[in-house]
């Protein structure tokens, strides 16, 4: 389940898969999203709207999230892992 949450706590939206997202990007232009890879290979992804809406989730594999937010995202910072 992703959930975005408001600058004051309170959960804007719900969504069972990244079309939520999609949406709200409409509403409020593209978040800023950082993207921290794991050792397994997932990204967990934190994400801030203009209006300061926040939202994080983890996502499969951290290749897969830097390309999905790669054109639905204005600015991508990655911390890649590293032993």
């Amino acid at each position: 389940m992703i959930t975005i949450i408001s600058p004051d706590n309170v959960i804007t939206h719900q969504s069972k898969n990244l079309r939520g997202i999609t949406a709200h990007s409409h509403r409020h232009g593209k978040p800023e999203v950082t993207l921290t890879d794991q050792r397994d290979g997932s990204a967990q992804c934190y994400l801030r709207w203009p209006n300061g809406d926040t939202s994080h989730f983890s996502f499969a594999s951290a290749n897969l999230a830097d390309g999905y937010f790669s054109t639905r995202a204005s600015n991508v910072t990655r911390h890649v892992y590293t032993v």
